[in-house]
C-alpha cells in the first residue's frame, strides 16, 4: 500500500494519545474512525479533541476553518468491526499491556483487509512481541507518537523483526506529509529512540 492510499484511519483508544492522534490525522485530511469500549469514553475523547482544537485556533496554529473542516472527518463507535471497516491504517493506542495488545491485534487482523497496516502506539513494548500474535506480521509496525501527539513533532516508526521495509517507508512518508518529524527505528529495542 502506498502513502496516498492511506485515506481511512482507525484509531483504537480515546485517551490523551488516541484523541491527539485522531486529531492529527483529521487535520491532515484523513477520515478517522475513533473506537473505544464505551460511549462515555468516546465522549471524553471528543471533549479532548475539542479542547485541543480550540487551543490550536487560540494560539494561531490552525485556523478556525481548518479545525471546522477536520472535525466532521472524525466518527466514533463502540463497535470494533465498524471502526475497522475499510481501514487502510489502524493506529492502536490501548493501555500498555502486552497481552491486551496481542489479543487486540489478533482480533483486528481478522476484521481488516490483508493490506491494512496495523500500528501500535506503544512506548515500550516490543513490536515483534505484539506482531507474534498475528498471521501477517510484516504489516505490523510501531507508530509511536510523543505526548501530546498534536504538539510534539517527533513520531517513531518502529520496525519489528518481521515488519516490511515498504510498510515502514510508507508510514515514514505519511507522517512527514502531515508536517511531523518521522524517525525510522530499524531495531526493536526497549525504549526505541525516545
Amino acid at each position: 500500500m502506498k502513502q496516498a492510499d492511506l485515506k481511512q484511519v482507525a484509531v483504537i483508544g480515546t485517551g490523551t494519545m488516541g484523541a491527539g492522534i485522531a486529531l492529527c490525522f483529521a487535520l491532515a485530511g484523513r477520515s478517522v474512525r475513533l473506537y473505544d469500549v464505551s460511549q462515555a469514553q468516546l465522549g471524553t475523547g471528543l471533549e479532548r479533541i475539542a479542547d485541543k482544537a480550540a487551543l490550536f485556533v487560540a494560539e494561531g496554529v490552525h485556523s478556525q476553518a481548518e479545525v471546522d473542516a477536520a472535525r466532521p472527518r472524525i466518527e466514533t463507535t463502540t463497535d470494533l468491526t465498524e471502526a475497522l471497516q475499510g481501514a487502510d491504517l489502524v493506529n492502536e493506542a490501548a493501555p500498555e499491556d502486552l497481552g491486551l495488545k496481542q489479543e487486540l491485534f489478533t482480533q483486528m487482523e481478522g476484521l481488516v483487509r490483508d493490506d491494512t497496516i496495523l500500528a501500535s502506539n506503544t512506548s515500550g513494548l516490543s513490536i515483534s512481541a505484539i506482531a507474534s500474535a498475528c498471521k501477517l506480521p510484516a504489516r505490523v509496525v510501531g507508530l509511536h507518537w510523543f505526548n501530546p501527539p498534536e504538539l510534539v513533532p517527533l513520531v517513531e516508526v518502529i520496525k519489528g523483526e518481521h515488519t516490511s521495509d515498504q510498510v515502514a517507508q510508507t508510514l515514514r512518508g505519511l507522517i512527514a506529509s502531515m508536517g511531523k518529524a518521522p524517525v525510522v527505528v530499524n531495531k526493536d529495542l526497549p525504549g526505541f529512540v525516545g
